[in-house]
């Protein structure tokens, strides 16, 4: 009896395995062959597992003399009380190769039941294809290993678009706005709630990836209180959409500041050599550091800033060498414009580097320091001079940009108001005509 229960559930092992490991089921098969095959009990009995084996076996008649043909052990010798009909048995215990009784097996049913097996699913998670946001470490590491970082000014919702479809790494809502967009000499002029105006716009149009800076403008840090440059960057956060601000200058006070910022919790960029926004005492726009003294100095303010927990520092109209040492010399990333290509990165103002001539005296103006990569200015020029003298003679619109129609009904019926009142409009069209008659002969008098 116990050999008949090791056999009963060596078979259901089997039928387990079946779709799971062909060699292991053909290992364990062989097993539970001659454990049935050497039970004279077993074989000669009537029990409900010899049924059960009898019914899943074929009527397939054996070969070679009678003789079971897949007997482990010695083939030719049949086993002692060797009883012929269960030689079925061992017939259908041979899987290799795959026999034909699959095709004829009278309890379908629970030859499939048990040889079901549900596949696990998979526990990867799927790649994301949504950008992966540029963030302050990512940019220190890209220094680290020698990648160089990109920056580019943006001021509103098309800019920001642009550059950010271009893949670079920081948008800059820089106060250089209050030249190329608002017309204004300097960058003076501009105030924080405009700058957070701009801000806004921007954060619509590069929402995800890159990493937003917003310039703080004149007269929104310089206090004394470092609590209303904490209170003003907050708002360029908040109200802006910034993941970070800029501030000018290396001296002592704006350090202090820097890490007032930092211990808010406000990510800071940094910005020495040519400060636009100090432009009245350093007398205009003018490269530094080209004396020993005061490379000496810019790199000073370099450490200062980066010191109280500024992230990246601009180095703006810098001699190469100098820029390169500092560069060297810090752990934090450096941001060159007119700097040389020893820095971690470059930054371009938008307006400049496309050329869209928007100089605040309309000329085509470039900084020594600018690659001019396209001609925007130059074609947006030309389509507004072609739209002019289409309009002018009587070219636009067309047929072609003319697609709203009345059916033919609505114009009858149009038709039939106007003549209601013709004579009225008829005498207002000739009063009009005559006033600006008399208004044509005024100007040519005057």
């Amino acid at each position: 009896h116990s050999e008949y229960a090791t056999a009963k559930m060596v078979y259901s092992s089997c039928m387990l395995a079946l779709n799971q490991d062909k060699k292991f089921l053909l290992s364990t098969v062989s097993n539970a062959r001659r454990i049935v095959l050497s039970s004279s009990d077993l074989l000669s009995s009537k029990k409900d597992g010899c049924q059960l084996f009898t019914n899943m076996a074929t009527t397939t008649t054996t070969t070679n003399g009678g003789k079971p043909p897949c007997i482990v052990g010695n083939y030719n010798k049949t086993p002692p009380n060797y009883v012929p009909k269960l030689a079925r048995i061992s017939t259908w215990w041979k899987y290799a190769p795959p026999p034909p009784h699959h095709q004829n097996l009278q309890n379908k049913k629970a030859f499939t039941t048990a040889s079901t097996a549900t596949p696990k699913k998979s526990t990867k998670k799927k790649k994301s294809t949504k950008p992966k946001k540029v963030t302050t470490l990512s940019l220190t590491s890209k220094k680290r290993h020698g990648n160089k970082i990109t920056m580019v000014t943006a001021y509103d919702y098309p800019s920001a678009v642009h550059v950010d479809r271009a893949g670079i790494d920081i948008v800059l809502v820089g106060d250089s706005c209050a030249m190329v967009e608002l017309g204004f000499e300097t960058t003076q002029p501009i105030t924080l709630d405009e700058m957070i105006h701009h801000c806004k716009a921007v954060k619509r149009g590069a929402p995800n990836r890159p990493l937003l800076v917003g310039d703080m403008p004149l007269g929104s840090y310089e206090y004394e209180d470092s609590d209303v440059a904490l209170r003003n960057a907050y708002r360029m956060l908040k109200d802006g959409g910034m993941d970070a601000v800029k501030l000018e200058g290396g001296s002592a006070a704006r350090a202090n500041t820097t890490k007032k910022l930092v211990e808010g919790g406000v990510a800071v960029m940094g910005h020495v050599g040519l400060t636009p926004q100090a432009i009245s005492v350093i007398g205009g726009f003018r490269a530094q550091g080209r004396t020993a003294t005061r490379a000496r100095s810019l790199l000073d303010e370099a450490m200062r800033l980066q010191d109280a927990g500024a992230f990246a520092i601009v180095l703006e109209c810098v001699p190469a060498n100098v820029a390169k040492v500092i560069t060297d010399t810090l752990e934090i990333p450096t941001i060159g414009i007119g700097a040389g290509a020893g820095t971690s990165g470059q930054v371009l103002v938008f307006h400049d580097m496309l050329g869209m001539l928007s100089h605040p005296h309309h000329e085509e103006f470039v900084p020594k320091f600018c690659k001019r990569y396209a001609r925007v200015g130059h074609y947006i020029t030309k389509g507004l001079e072609e739209f002019r003298h289409d309009v002018e003679q009587g070219d636009f619109p067309s047929e072609e940009y003319s697609p709203y129609v009345m059916t033919e009904e609505e114009k009858e019926a149009f038709d039939l108001l106007l003549a209601k009142d013709e004579e009225d409009r008829r005498t207002k069209h000739d009063e009009t005509i005559k006033k600006l008659t008399e208004a044509d002969e005024y100007e040519q008098l005057s």
